[in-house]
């Protein structure tokens, strides 16, 4: 694979990864004996998305150059399947049935690509339902106002 598909292949990645760390639902931090604590009300725990924006903060994407079509197909296929214990990555069988129900013809490129999204939007769902989970990428703003805060943070603890 050339360089170029490679590196189209990590920027896709990253935006699923992101999306996925987005659409997580961090579990309730646990106690030092490893309980999980008790919820305060039944209401259902917001997503990070969805905490994110009630605190006020922006909820961005990494952008994508090329190959938008692809993570398209992957929300179309469904970013992931059941299995026994949980969620797994789409399955070959699933995305050649996906395939001939749908009418496309993907190159196999586009193919192993759309299956290795889906391992990477698992992967992250995972990794993103610890609580204090960082997110995969952050943009140039948000990674300046975390500086801002940060130093701020340094100047309060030396006085």
């Amino acid at each position: 694979m050339g360089k170029f598909y490679e590196g189209l292949a990590e920027e896709l990645t990253l935006h699923v990864r992101q999306i996925a760390w987005l659409t997580a639902t961090p579990m309730a931090p646990t106690s030092k004996k490893g309980a999980v604590r008790p919820a305060e009300d039944d209401a259902p725990s917001p997503t990070r998305a969805e905490a994110r924006e009630k605190a006020g903060l922006s909820v961005e994407l990494p952008p994508i150059t090329a190959g938008s079509h692809l993570v398209g197909y992957l929300w179309e296929v469904g970013p992931n399947m059941a299995a026994g214990m949980g969620a797994a990555p789409v399955s070959w069988t699933e995305l050649q049935a996906w395939q001939d129900q749908a009418g496309h013809r993907l190159s196999p490129w586009e193919v192993r690509t759309l299956r290795a999204l889906s391992a990477a939007y698992v992967s992250e769902s995972h990794r993103a339902s610890k609580a204090g989970c960082l997110p995969p990428w952050t943009s140039d703003i948000e990674q300046k106002e975390r500086e801002v805060v940060s130093r701020h943070i340094r100047n309060v603890l030396r006085n």
